[in-house]
């Protein structure tokens, strides 16, 4: 046997404790005169002690191996369906299976009863009936099971059999354990329904000598497993009985009476101490000892003491001689010894009860067979023979009689068996019954023993009364002779006379009160100490009634009324003291203490009835959420909704009680309201000390889901009148926006951080297709920032609750926008550097990759374009929809705050800002490198304006732009057809750039200072010549953006404004404009015929000549590829700028600017 190894019941069912005892602990004997002597001089132990003669001579080890309970596995527990019943039936406060089924015999059976073995002396050896309990196996975990299992079997059957316990410890093998070294309660459930259980009378326990002598070594070992009955005229097969199914009960005390109340006796495990070996009455709990082990017993039924204490009633397998008479009772509803926590049960299966024919269904199946000529049928039919020899074969021939005589004899038996049983059952039932009178009427021998005594109190008292009241009248008759003298004395004999009588009245009348009242203050004095709650409250609410001046608060009445009053009051306050002690119990159910506070209610303390109702809820609510708390790292995303649960279901269940039984009185909605706002800041509290990390994305979830299960509570009070939205979302707020703004930071340093990629990450194809279309034109990691950006901004948005998107989603829209603002800060930093002059030096620092070429910045700026414009729009669609939904619904419960609102086109602003940064850094920096060589002179020079004929000017009888603005539509060109690659399908944005470096181009010459100085000098040589090519060039880039199909007002504007400056100059200077110049319509037809030149391969002028103090098109900062003006004249360039034909050349038709 298991010595040293046992179980110990915990909160998650049973776990192993090791607990080493020393070799003279081992050997010392298990009963103690001390343990005795504690238990029974401790008042509070609600117990008795005494040394049980069962147990006398055992030592602890001894003792230790009838505890066979083993530690249930892990394992053992799964697809294990816990049962939990619903709270609908209205239990009785007291049962007993053993009453509530008398026609079940083995309910009340105890092992070591001798007279259920003398009633079964056919079935058992005649040595088994004294063995006194399970010997010296550890057995319990069997034994428990077999007889609940055997109770159910006649409660749902009407089967009144004893299953074997010797089957399951001999046959279940290593599933269930080590046999008679312990084993485990639920897997012998599980072996009834796996392999059945045979009955007693085909195997009996094993142990029928050991028990003959207590405290024998060794122990008996296992015994084999034969399969075979004892009795040779039982079949193994055929004495099996099986179960449906097993399961656990929840430990709630009501699940478990539930369950023994509807089915019957359930098999419960518990931790046995010490002082337990000693029991023997009352209601046991531990009080002193070291921990022995695990043990299995059978609950049956459960009440309450006299001294009020709940208790569950259990049947042990150690004799009537031990405990109360072979039972005892264990505190209920706090899981004492870890009673409650595996409660293992099962239902009994009807599968092989039917097993026996009659003989008219065996010659019924004869003649069957006689009619079926077939051989195959008749084959089958000795096919499905069973175990025995088939009493019936069919044959063709006339059944013998010789055989219809064997199978008449046969049955005759079995039917002799069959009555034998039940008339053995029915002694039974007469014994029970004739034990149950004999028990009654010996109760009620000592109840009338205790009338006799009580009248003869009485009595006696009665006696005493009258002696007392004696007194009193001779006290008051000295007193009146005493007035009548001092009445005589003063003179006034009339009024002393009249004094006299009136004073004999009067004592007339004060005796007869004071005794009624006397008497009734003993009645109040008996029911207080008896407890009678209900009958106080009756007597004193009749004698209130009946004598209303003892409801006022003053003293009005004469001396001894007043002294009943106070002696009243005095018994009041008892008894109010008595109702709050029972309202601040632990263990206080529903129904009492209602009882408790309907008392204080009829006694006018209504506010002290409220205030513990407050605390009584406020002390259930503390004791759920301090169970809770160690399960909050275990779900740390949830936690927060179950704890909001707990909190707000008993809010409701307090203001519901509080309605119901203090009405609508204002007092005592505030002070419920003032307690539910003080639950709920502690609510908070609780949710912020267990909250995850604030940092990270479990966080958010956490605090969205308790936004959002906190606010759906509170709008479900607001129909009790309670209205705590508005403090639970201050109260909130605070936490909510720390965890948004640490996310924040969070997503902002990922955001950042190019160099870690998470792979990790995958984004759907959705989100993914639209910036997998730059991998292969720009750097990986480009893609995969922007990848990265759009998972974490999708990851914030889903764990966000409506209730959240309600209160905070303009909040959380304003951080997603500036976080695209840091994101294109970052794209800003790849673009290729500014010069000097500029003043931001913040763009310079280092970063992962640069965007070098054309088609890599203009990736870069697709990529951005492509977040902003598609994917977070689809990634934030989500928030829209919910406030969207709450503008068109309006309900006050979910409008959000008057600062969460945010408008669609104010938000895709701030991203268009965004962008229009983006944009104007790469058209800068364009441009610059486009006008400016590598050693900062300009190409775009005043000088080739001054003469009107230099190496920059073409001017002939066929005139071009000048060389720098052939470059620029050059340039342009190139661009466009690189765009069309890169940005395929995004014509929209494409547009928008080219708009944009054209615009940019002209907005350099208008407020370039050098430019103007220069043409503004009074020494410069003006001619008109030049004063017409500087408005030719404007002309042409004007009819470029118009012809590419980007024509811009700003570009038409600002070049207009040029050509005035220009002309203003040159008048000026004496040359005049009217006659120098030609007509406008002559420029606006000589720049389209430049362009149609240009993209034919005609020029002025031959390229070759320009050196780089004007135009070098081989410039590497200017563009990818290697093409002087010239080279642009092909087919092929001029289809790929932009979407333009040559037939627009026809229609100068200028549209808005694409940012108006």
């Amino acid at each position: 046997m298991v010595e040293e190894k046992h179980c110990c019941l915990s909160q998650n069912y049973m776990v192993v404790a090791e607990n080493p005892i020393s070799q003279a602990k081992a050997e010392s004997a298990i009963l103690q005169d001390s343990i005795v002597k504690q238990v029974n001089e401790n008042e509070k132990a609600g117990w008795r002690a005494a040394l049980n003669p069962q147990f006398s001579n055992f030592t602890v080890s001894q003792f230790k191996r009838l505890l066979g309970v083993k530690p249930t596995r892990k394992g053992d527990l799964k697809g294990i369906p816990i049962l939990t019943h619903p709270k609908l039936l209205k239990l009785p406060q007291e049962f007993d299976a053993r009453v509530a089924w008398p026609q079940c015999s083995t309910i009340g059976r105890i092992l070591g009863d001798l007279s259920w073995f003398y009633f079964h002396s056919f079935v058992f050896p005649p040595e088994f009936a004294y063995c006194s309990f399970l010997g010296h196996c550890g057995s319990c975990w069997a034994f428990g099971a077999a007889e609940s299992l055997s109770d159910r079997f006649c409660i749902h059957y009407g089967l009144n059999i004893s299953l074997s316990a010797n089957d399951i410890i001999a046959c279940c093998g290593y599933l269930c354990g080590d046999g008679c070294d312990g084993g485990y309660p639920l897997e012998a459930w599980k072996y009834f329904v796996r392999k059945g259980v045979v009955t007693e009378e085909c195997d009996p326990y094993f142990d029928n000598k050991g028990c003959s002598h207590p405290g024998c070594e060794p122990g008996y070992p296992t015994p084999q497993c034969k399969r075979k009955c004892v009795k040779e005229n039982l079949l193994w097969s055929k004495s099996k009985h099986f179960g449906i199914n097993a399961y656990l009960i929840n430990s709630d005390p009501y699940s478990i009476m539930t369950e023994v109340y509807k089915n019957g006796p359930v098999e419960v495990s518990f931790t046995v101490y010490e002082d337990f070996a000693h029991y023997k009455s009352g209601v046991y709990k531990h009080i002193n000892g070291e921990e022995m082990g695990g043990h299995a017993v059978k609950l049956i039924g459960w009440g309450t003491s006299e001294d009020g204490e709940d208790y569950w009633l259990l049947a042990n397998q150690w004799n009537r001689g031990w405990g109360d008479d072979g039972y005892f009772k264990i505190r209920r509803g706090t899981n004492e010894c870890g009673i409650e926590e595996e409660v293992v049960a099962g239902m009994p299966s009807a599968k092989n009860l039917n097993v026996e024919l009659d003989v008219s269904d065996a010659l019924l199946d004869a003649s069957i067979c006689k009619s079926r000529k077939s051989t195959g049928w008749k084959r089958q039919m000795r096919m499905e023979s069973s175990e025995e020899e088939d009493d019936f074969p069919c044959i063709e021939s006339v059944t013998p009689q010789s055989k219809i005589d064997s199978i008449y004899q046969s049955k005759t038996e079995k039917g002799i068996r069959k009555i034998c049983f039940e008339l053995l059952d029915l002694k039974d039932a007469v014994e029970n019954l004739c034990g149950n009178t004999r028990t009654k009427c010996l109760a009620f021998l000592r109840l009338s023993e205790e009338v006799v005594e009580t009248e003869h109190e009485l009595n006696e008292l009665r006696k005493h009364i009258s002696a007392q009241g004696i007194l009193v009248q001779d006290l008051m008759n000295g007193v009146c002779r005493e007035l009548d003298e001092w009445s005589r004395t003063s003179g006034d004999v009339q009024e002393a006379n009249e004094s006299s009588r009136s004073s004999d009245y009067g004592d007339t009348f004060m005796n007869d009160m004071e005794d009624e009242n006397m008497l009734f203050l003993e009645n109040i004095d008996v029911l207080l100490a008896e407890h009678k709650i209900e009958e106080v409250i009756e007597a004193i609410d009749a004698k209130e009634r009946s004598h209303p001046e003892l409801k006022s608060s003053g003293d009005t009445s004469p001396t001894e009324p007043s002294s009943f009053k106070s002696a009243l009051s005095k018994r009041k306050k008892m008894l109010e003291n008595q109702l709050v002690e029972i309202t601040e119990r632990p263990s206080i159910g529903i129904v009492e203490l209602k009882k408790a506070l309907s008392a204080l209610l009829k006694l006018g303390r209504g506010s002290l009835a409220h205030q513990l109702l407050v605390n009584s809820y406020r002390s259930r609510l503390r004791k759920s959420i301090e169970a809770f708390l160690p399960l909050c790292p275990c779900y740390p995303e949830t936690y927060s909704a179950t704890l909001s649960n707990l909190v707000f279901s008993t809010i409701s269940l307090a203001t519901k009680e509080s309605g119901a039984m203090f009405g609508d009185n204002p007092v005592y909605s505030n002070r419920i309201i003032q307690w539910a706002e003080r639950e709920i800041e502690y609510f908070v509290r609780l949710v912020k000390e267990h909250a995850p990390p604030s940092d990270g994305a479990p966080a958010l979830h956490a605090a969205s889901v308790c936004v959002q299960a906190s606010l759906n509570h509170c709008n479900a009070l607001e129909k009790q009148g309670l209205k705590l939205s508005k403090l639970l979302l201050v109260l909130l707020h605070p936490y909510m926006e720390e965890v948004l703004e640490l996310n924040y930071i969070r997503a902002r340093k990922a955001v950042l951080d190019f160099a870690s990629s998470d792979e990790g990450k995958p984004l759907s194809p959705r989100f993914a297709s639209p910036l997998s279309t730059f991998a292969t034109t720009s750097d990986t990691l480009l893609v995969e920032s922007g990848m990265k950006f759009i998972y974490i901004v999708k990851e914030i948005v889903e764990k966000l609750t409506q209730l959240v998107i309600l209160h905070f989603g303009a909040n959380i829209l304003t951080r997603i926008s500036h976080l695209f603002d840091k994101y294109v800060d970052s794209l800003i930093k790849a673009l290729p550097g500014l010069s000097e002059d500029d003043n931001l030096t913040e763009l310079k620092e280092p970063v992962p990759f640069r965007a070098e070429t054309d088609s890599q910045q203009l990736a870069l700026l697709g990529t951005a374009f492509t977040i902003a414009e598609e994917l977070l729009p689809m990634v934030v669609s989500r928030i829209w929809n919910v406030l969207n939904e709450s503008k068109e619904v309006g309900s006050e419960n979910v409008m959000p705050a008057a600062n969460n609102t945010v408008e669609l086109k104010d938000w895709r602003r701030q991203l268009q800002h965004s962008l229009d940064k983006l944009r104007d850094n790469f058209c800068r920096q364009y441009v610059v490198n486009f006008i400016y060589s590598r050693d900062g002179d300009a190409r775009l020079d005043a000088q080739i304006y001054l003469s009107g004929v230099g190496q920059d000017t073409i001017w002939d009888a066929d005139p071009l732009p000048s060389l720098p603005f052939q470059a620029l539509f050059g340039k342009l060109q190139q661009l466009a057809t690189v765009a069309g690659d890169v940005l395929l399908g995004r014509e929209k944005i494409q547009k928008v750039l080219l708009a944009r470096l054209t615009e940019t181009v002209v907005m350099w010459l208008s407020d370039e200072q050098e430019f103007w100085s220069v043409l503004e000098d009074e020494s410069a040589p003006l001619q008109p010549l030049g004063l017409q090519q500087l408005i030719l060039d404007m002309h042409f880039t004007v009819e470029i953006a118009r012809f590419a199909g980007y024509p811009s007002r700003h570009v038409h504007q600002i070049s207009s404004d040029i050509i005035a400056r220009a002309v203003r100059t040159f008048s000026a200077r004496g040359v005049d404009p009217q006659s120098a110049l030609p007509e406008d319509e002559w420029f606006t037809e000589t720049a389209k015929g430049a362009i149609n030149k240009l993209l034919l391969g005609g020029s002025g002028s031959d390229t070759s000549e320009i050196d780089d103090e004007h135009i070098i098109m081989h410039d590497e900062g200017m563009s990818d590829s290697d093409g002087s003006p010239s080279s642009l004249s092909s087919a092929d360039s001029s289809e790929s700028f932009a979407s333009a034909e040559m037939g627009d050349l026809d229609s100068p038709v200028y549209l808005s600017d694409p940012e108006s």
